[in-house]
């Protein structure tokens, strides 16, 4: 598809006589391809027909509204060429080539499934222009609506250097809330122009890449977007599920489940202190009773999965009955540690345990600890802490926006 430009997105006019006169009514805005022709906004829904492929049928209906006796379509670059005089009083002639960069307050990309390139809006003097035309507040308004309903989504724009950064930060916001995007572009715009203070932006970072149910332990959000960050040599990974979790709920209800997994999640949050020290691990809880973790050793691992077997046994049974316990995994890349907790899981069903009495098995597939990894017993004695990694500087939060 061609580059979307000044030359193929088009103003419709309904052309009205009035008491006063001959007015224009601008009805909408359309982009016209070789391939396809897409409504942009269409203020009273004359202009929905017009959407398809550039067909035939489409371009006789695009004629007939560019040369109707109460229609016209005008291109965005015959307005800024001077053409169309009569139309300056019901649009904004103002160039945006010549727009000085100062003047932008900020930029932002629409993105459509139904345009390859996106369309560009600028914020100048509180309001906003579509690749230079001052917007009508109606399809400013119909863009949003767009937007809101997943027709398309819309990125923060700044200087070409740091694009490519805040677009690969931007696509794991995607899966965050509905109207996540467009709050955190919203607040780092605001924070870049002094009217938001840094620790609002913390505290929603705090909001979107932390669990609301686990203290100190950080979601799925935050484990797609961190997990493959380059790590120190030696590291392991470990991956966690409760065992029989499904009939906690079933037996006592939903508030027990929830219960369950904040215990879980406190016991699992402690045992890793305890094990490693606050500074030298990760965390994450990326479903109902699923957790995830990073430690700087297969030593480290051991001492942690044996020391959250003796928390857990330590947590007063759910609802009188049922004693919490988890299966785990060990590799040195999340997807070995997710195929060693299968087989710790598959070692936990042989076994035919009762829901609720089930032990916690533990398998690796770290070269050279490969197997079940014990966890009963004696506390073994921990290995020496790594030492402490400097505190990294605070950075504001990167984000571009989008549903």
């Amino acid at each position: 598809m061609d580059e979307i430009n000044h030359e193929n997105i088009f103003n419709v006019y309904s052309i009205v006589d009035e008491k006063d006169g001959v007015h224009n009514h601008l009805l909408g805005r359309i982009v016209k391809t070789p391939q396809s022709i897409v409504v942009l906004s269409d203020y009273t829904g004359a202009l929905k027909d017009l959407a398809g492929p550039a067909d035939d049928k489409h371009l006789r209906m695009f004629r007939a509204w560019a040369n109707g006796s109460h229609s016209r379509v005008i291109s965005l670059a015959e307005l800024y060429s001077g053409h169309h005089p009569e139309l300056l009083s019901e649009v904004s002639m103002e160039g945006s080539d010549e727009s000085p960069e100062s003047e932008i307050e900020s930029w932002f990309r629409v993105e459509r499934p139904d345009l390859e390139k996106p369309l560009l809006v600028q914020f100048r003097d509180g309001r906003a222009h579509m690749h230079g035309q001052e917007m009508a507040d109606e399809e400013l308004r119909s863009l949003i609506d767009g937007v809101k309903s997943g027709r398309g989504r819309i990125r923060y724009h700044r200087p070409e250097e740091d694009v490519a950064k805040m677009e690969v930060d931007f696509e794991n916001l995607v899966k965050g809330e509905k109207y996540l995007r467009e709050a955190l572009a919203a607040v780092d715009a605001a924070q870049r122009l002094g009217h938001v203070e840094p620790g609002v932006l913390e505290a929603i970072h705090k909001a979107v890449f932390y669990d609301p149910m686990v203290a100190g332990v950080k979601n799925k959000m935050a484990f797609h977007n961190e997990i493959n960050e380059p790590r120190p040599a030696g590291g392991v990974h470990v991956m966690l599920d409760g065992n029989d979790f499904g009939s906690i709920n079933k037996q006592h209800g939903h508030a027990a489940g929830d219960a369950a997994i904040r215990a879980m999640g406190g016991a699992i949050r402690n045992a890793m202190d305890e094990s490693v020290g606050p500074h030298h691990q990760d965390l994450w809880r990326f479903g109902g009773d699923e957790f995830a973790a990073w430690l700087p050793s297969h030593e480290h691992a051991a001492k942690f999965l044996h020391t959250l077997r003796h928390k857990l046994e330590a947590v007063p049974p759910i609802g009188g009955t049922h004693g919490l316990s988890m299966s785990g995994g060990i590799g040195l890349r999340h997807e070995d540690a997710d195929a060693a907790l299968n087989q710790a899981k598959a070692a936990k069903l042989s076994l035919n345990s009762i829901p609720g009495q089930a032990k916690m098995h533990v398998h690796s597939l770290v070269p050279g600890h490969e197997g079940e990894i014990p966890v009963d017993g004696d506390l073994p004695k921990p290995p020496p802490s790594p030492a402490p990694k400097p505190m990294p500087e605070a950075q504001p939060l990167a984000v571009s926006v989008v549903p």
